[in-house]
């Protein structure tokens, strides 16, 4: 009975884990609106009752995607953060690695997104929760000689939050595409707290970046 009770709750989550990747999956290719808890179902071969056994309703579901989705992450950063790596090495590989996602996620994701207010508010207390992560980051990087000493780094935490946020509510974003949106945002942002120093890195570091895309 005990083996029993076990296998069932393994099989459960690891179920529970592959209608997340499924679900991620859909809602970033399709936009949130147009997939329904059906689809999932169907794409997994499960019954309906199984799948609202698990997630009750399609908002709780987009809920775990998110937090799974920013859980990783949070792995990745961990990852990055090597002894031997600074500043700038952790800021070009995220760079990329969200170049990379964004590449490809639907617009029609993040205007649905905007849709569902207990999850923007989620996102912004999590993003407010990573505040004093973000000024020790940026005193790491004046440390290490990228970013400029002279700057107060809780204005610009502040003004980056609602710059995003803005972005996000207007869909700035579909006049010009995601991926490039969302690279000239970034190095705008980037150049703009940079020493010399922190510019050369990113100026060689892009100039890379952009025969990869070529």
């Amino acid at each position: 009975m005990h083996h029993n009770k076990n296998a069932n709750t393994e099989y459960r989550k690891d179920l529970k884990e592959k209608i997340l990747t499924t679900a991620s999956s859909l809602f970033y290719r399709h936009g949130i609106k147009s997939v329904k808890m059906d689809d999932i179902a169907k794409c997994l071969s499960i019954s309906k009752r199984t799948m609202y056994e698990i997630y009750a309703n399609k908002e709780d579901l987009l809920f775990e995607v998110i937090k799974h989705h920013n859980e990783k992450n949070r792995k990745v950063l961990r990852q990055l953060d090597t002894p031997d790596a600074n500043v700038m090495d952790i800021l070009v590989a995220l760079f990329r690695l969200r170049m990379k996602e964004v590449s490809s996620v639907n617009p029609l994701f993040l205007e649905d997104m905007q849709k569902y207010p207990k999850l923007l508010e989620m996102l912004r207390k999590e993003s407010e929760a990573r505040t004093n992560l973000s000024y020790l980051f940026f005193e790491r990087g004046v440390k290490e000689g990228y970013f400029l000493p002279n700057l107060n780094y809780q204005i610009i935490e502040k003004l980056t939050r609602i710059l995003f946020t803005d972005i996000m509510e207007k869909s700035l974003y579909k006049q010009y595409g995601i991926q490039e949106f969302f690279r000239t945002v970034m190095l705008f942002f980037l150049r703009g707290i940079c020493t010399m120093k922190g510019i050369k890195y990113l100026d060689r570091s892009f100039v890379i970046e952009d025969e990869s895309y070529e």
